[in-house]
């Protein structure tokens, strides 16, 4: 009788983590990250997962994997369905307003990039990127983009 071995996805953010936060696996998150973003990536430092709120009354936000590259600060998620994107777009936008701190000047030197590998999203295309820009497309901010990749579509592409 042969035994069928489970087989695990990074769908879940267990999994997930257990795979990309370990520094013998920083390869394939590498591969990832240059896949999704289109650069080369020299080095890869994880951030700590807990974002300060500065307020008691606010809820803790944890994230699924931060990481320093030196394309900037990248927050990746991965999720199963819509709800989470005003979840995730509140931490990106922490992380964001974490970069400056007092008598800092403002500057659009550090990209602050979130990466949501979505799984059970009802779309089209297998890769969206959201920056902040007027109807015209003028750019506001051009230091922080979303990009949103719809995992099922990606993989009826790689089949």
């Amino acid at each position: 009788m042969i035994e069928i071995k489970p087989f695990y996805t990074c769908k879940y953010d267990k999994a997930f983590k257990e795979i990309m936060m370990k520094e013998e696996n920083f390869n394939i998150l590498k591969k990832v990250l240059e896949t999704i973003l289109k650069v080369s990536i020299q080095e890869i430092k994880l951030q700590p997962l807990n974002l300060p709120t500065g307020n008691i009354h606010i809820k803790g936000k944890e994230v699924d994997l931060l990481v320093i590259t030196e394309q900037g600060k990248i927050e990746v998620n991965t999720y199963c369905n819509d709800y989470v994107r005003t979840r995730n777009f509140s931490y990106i936008t922490s992380i964001y307003n974490n970069q400056v701190t007092v008598g800092e000047k403002y500057n659009e030197d550090t990209n602050i990039i979130q990466i949501n590998l979505n799984y059970g999203v009802k779309d089209t295309e297998y890769k969206r990127i959201y920056k902040v820009r007027d109807e015209t497309g003028k750019e506001y901010i051009k230091n922080f983009c979303i990009y949103e990749i719809n995992m099922e579509k990606l993989k009826e592409i790689w089949k």
